[in-house]
């Protein structure tokens, strides 16, 4: 049998990429260059050697999990993944607006019998909601009325459209600002261009 180096050692848990079998002497030697120049220990060894540093890996990450979710549920920081809901029950603009990240949906008084057609008594489409602006006015006003077989382009449809306004409240409730929008219909140029809906400035506000 060839006679091994008398240098003997376990490798640490990133020698283990470089670890090979030399097939002379049954062992598991740590591979470098062009020849096994090691001898580290036999293949059982080895492998307890690496299950034991799982073991003690899984273990750590354990430990490190569980303080993180402690340090959460303590209330030192928020937890990320459970974000506050907005509460938006409120029935009047003022009420509405004195809630953070709330906005005021309304369908303006005027005569409007597509708006009827549209969406019924219209409490499914106004009040207070926490909804984005480009999506109320491209989904559920203009893709809506689309979906029901009106055209975009027409007149009529882009009146009615109009007739869909949003009260932006501020996130601070004690500011008085506030920004009025109106839905509009916009369409790319030429007779197939696309048309989608849009919140545009509140004509009061210009």
């Amino acid at each position: 049998a060839p006679t091994l180096p008398a240098k003997m050692f376990l490798p640490t848990h990133s020698d283990l990429s470089r670890v090979v079998h030399h097939e002379e002497t049954g062992l598991i030697c740590d591979y470098c260059g062009d020849e096994c120049w090691i001898a580290i220990a036999p293949p059982g060894l080895l492998r307890a050697r690496s299950h034991r540093w799982k073991l003690i890996f899984a273990v750590a990450s354990l430990v490190v999990a569980l303080g993180a979710a402690a340090y959460f549920l303590s209330g030192a920081l928020p937890v990320p993944f459970l974000p506050a809901q907005t509460n938006c029950s409120a029935w009047d603009e003022d009420s509405c607006l004195a809630r953070p990240g709330c906005h005021w949906f309304q369908r303006a008084p005027v005569d409007c019998p597509l708006c009827d057609r549209w969406f019924g008594s219209q409490a499914s489409v106004t009040g207070c909601r926490d909804w984005d602006l480009d999506t109320y006015c491209s989904e559920t006003i203009a893709l809506a009325a689309a979906s029901k077989g009106f055209d975009l382009r027409s007149p009529e449809v882009r009146s009615a459209t109009q007739s869909y306004e949003i009260v932006m409240g501020r996130m601070e409730w004690e500011n008085p600002m506030r920004k009025r929008f109106v839905c509009n219909i916009w369409c790319d140029f030429g007779p197939f261009g696309m048309c989608s809906g849009q919140p545009k400035v509140h004509p009061q506000d210009e």
